[in-house]
């Protein structure tokens, strides 16, 4: 039994550092540009007040105007390149809920257009549907009796939204991405900026010759089973900090940056608050941590990605056997 218990304790970590990994790409691959197109979605809404005071508003009206001008601006741009119809949607009593005041009912996290994860929850939701749209003017909190009106209104948030995600890099491909924009989402994400191209190379992608591959994005196969080489790096960082620093060519800021403020909170094994998931971008509810997400694992599919895990009781049609 006590070898069972130590199995189960390793499958843990190696486990839990699959979920890391893929927290880890996907604040790099979509959170990140989420961010930057929040802040960028923000701007707009100042440049909307300036022209329309340029237009002969005082700037009190015009300010209470901007949000509106912002999203029917968005609305004009689809429409241009739809070709469809104007339904005329009147944006100016949901402008404030979907730029600033939209939440997530289960846990109260923003997802407002110009919050941290608004647009990377708009665009991953999809164009406008008979499914869709209704789910998203109800998060946003806007509506129209009128069929029409309310879809055209959906893709007016769903352009604004989605253009301004894929313009930031939204959705990229990492292992094609510059190792200028890597930087850029690394530091964003983890507040550490690594100039140096070999070493941010090293710590993505594995520094030379390792095997198995240690970079904090990679995995490896060992013997059927994924080794991710985050936790090879959190266990050298928590182990031989010095060894590290060399291994991937970094400093000490960087490495407790990387091990203890962002990785390692995602794995929950090097102490603090343990980072968690909003459920919602993936039309679930609540947040998820690493430990609740290796418990559901373990034992049934993939709360998040979905299918069954390596290491998990459960495998597909195996499963209760």
């Amino acid at each position: 039994m006590a070898g069972v218990a130590t199995g189960i304790t390793y499958g843990e970590i190696f486990a839990k550092a699959g979920y890391a990994q893929m927290m880890l790409i996907n604040d790099m691959q979509n959170r990140a540009p989420s961010i930057w197109a929040s802040e960028e979605i923000s701007l707009m809404v100042p440049g909307a007040s300036m022209a329309l005071q340029q237009a002969g508003y005082d700037e009190a009206t015009a300010d209470a105007m901007a949000p509106a001008a912002v999203l029917k601006g968005a609305y004009d741009n689809w429409l241009a390149q739809s070709g469809a119809d104007d339904a005329g949607p009147d944006f100016a009593a949901s402008a404030q809920s979907i730029l600033y005041d939209a939440a997530d009912p289960s846990t109260g996290i923003c997802i407002a257009l110009t919050c941290d994860i608004g647009p990377m929850l708009v665009a991953g939701m999809g164009e406008p549907s008979e499914t869709t749209t209704p789910v998203r003017a109800a998060l946003y909190g806007y509506g129209s009796t009128d069929p029409v009106v309310l879809t055209h209104m959906d893709w007016a948030v769903y352009a604004l939204a989605g253009s301004t995600f894929a313009t930031n890099g939204g959705g990229a491909d990492l292992a094609t991405a510059s190792n200028a924009s890597l930087r850029e989402r690394l530091a964003e994400v983890s507040g550490v900026d690594i100039a140096n191209p070999v070493a941010l190379n090293n710590i993505l992608w594995g520094s030379e010759g390792s095997d198995p591959n240690n970079g904090i994005l990679s995995v490896s196969d060992f013997g059927g089973i994924p080794l991710y080489g985050v936790a090879l790096f959190l266990l050298g960082a928590q182990s031989d900090a010095f060894g590290t620093m060399v291994t991937y060519g970094i400093g000490l800021t960087q490495l407790l940056g990387l091990s203890y403020d962002w990785a390692g909170l995602w794995i929950d094994m090097v102490g603090g608050v343990p980072l968690e998931f909003e459920m919602i971008l993936v039309g679930g509810t609540g947040t998820m941590g690493a430990d609740e997400w290796w418990q559901l694992s373990l034992g049934s599919e993939e709360p998040i990605a979905g299918g069954y895990i390596s290491i998990g009781l459960n495998r597909g049609e195996y499963e209760g056997t």
